[in-house]
């Protein structure tokens, strides 16, 4: 299983455009990591945070 994703491939995961997801990021919303420029999403950090988002 991938578990280094995209900006690209972190959105389809998440259901969101691009876009929205690079505001998320720019806000500290939604956990990320960058190597370089580069801006990746683990995909089982972000199952965790869709989960913290649902019992809110």
């Amino acid at each position: 299983m991938k578990t280094k994703m995209t900006i690209k491939e972190a959105a389809l995961f998440l259901g969101v455009y691009p876009g929205t997801l690079y505001r998320y990021v720019q806000d500290g919303s939604v956990p990320h990591y960058r190597v370089g420029r580069r801006i990746f999403f683990s995909q089982e950090t972000l199952s965790d945070w869709i989960n913290r988002q649902e019992g809110m």
